[in-house]
């Protein structure tokens, strides 16, 4: 139960800094929340948790739309980090838990 939690996190792209806020919600090894973006709602489910890394995919929903989105990333502490594939690029996330 370590990758549960609510955190705020910040996403490193082109654009620059975007903060969003994250709810992860572990059963085994199911992974399942919610991500607060820009005003978008994302909830997902079926991810997978091992330890204390995870992974997703979802359709994220973002400024130009819902983009496909894969999500990896570990949590250390009250410390999260990882990156977000999507077909505009990959981009490097770090954040805390709240």
């Amino acid at each position: 139960m370590i990758v549960k939690g609510n955190y705020e996190i910040v996403t490193n792209t082109p654009f620059g800094d975007l903060k969003s806020t994250v709810t992860l919600d572990v059963d085994g090894g199911n992974l399942s929340g919610r991500i607060d973006f820009n005003q978008n709602v994302t909830e997902f489910d079926g991810g997978k948790v091992v330890g204390n890394t995870f992974e997703l995919e979802t359709n994220l929903g973002t400024p130009l739309g819902k983009m496909k989105a894969m999500i990896t990333g570990f949590v250390e502490g009250d410390q999260i980090s990882g990156e977000i594939k999507m077909f505009l690029g990959t981009f490097k996330f770090t954040g805390k838990r709240i």
